[in-house]
């Protein structure tokens, strides 16, 4: 498509990205919304205490703490929090509410869930932790609609996993083809 034509359609396009992002979804039902202060709290809370669990439960069974000494590096943590933030948007925002207008909300939450946790293979130990990850995130996405302490959990357990266990078993937490090119 030549220059000028994509200039002139160009708000057609952006128009039917938004559509399909969006799908006619307010910012509520998109989760762009923080629950209420308990529904905040009992998300945070309860993933904060699964975040110490991971390193407890690492420095318990003898691994040291970081598993990695250079890697978590602090200047990544911020660009994993922003894809914490996408990967949750991705997982409620889009696959959850279609999953759920196609089946209801209970399998909608095993099926976004499944999603998720295939798309994290072929790093076998990742992929179960994404499913109970899932199963946690998406059924309070169900109960709550919220991406923010979605997002800030999935991050804070993210980093918890990164720090906690050894390269060797997580690959760097790659997924897909990168997961074979990590050496």
């Amino acid at each position: 498509m030549d220059t000028p034509k994509l200039a002139a359609h160009g708000p057609d396009y952006l128009h039917g990205g938004e559509h399909i992002v969006f799908w006619g979804r307010s910012r509520g039902e998109l989760g762009f919304v923080w629950p209420s202060r308990s529904g905040t709290g009992l998300i945070l809370g309860f993933g904060c205490i699964v975040a110490v669990v991971i390193l407890v439960g690492a420095r318990l069974t003898g691994h040291s703490l970081p598993a990695n000494p250079d890697w978590p590096k602090v200047r990544n943590i911020w660009p994993y929090v922003i894809w914490a933030i996408g990967q949750q948007f991705l997982l409620q925002s889009f696959f959850y509410l279609r999953f759920e207008a196609l089946l209801g909300g209970r399998l909608a939450v095993l099926a976004s869930t499944g999603l998720f946790a295939v798309l994290h293979l072929p790093n076998f130990p990742l992929t179960g932790m994404t499913l109970l990850g899932g199963l946690f995130f998406t059924e309070l996405f169900r109960i709550y609609r919220s991406l923010y302490p979605l997002a800030i959990v999935h991050a804070l357990m993210g980093i918890a996993i990164a720090y906690s266990f050894p390269d060797s078993l997580m690959h760097h937490m790659r997924v897909g083809l990168s997961f074979w090119q990590f050496g």
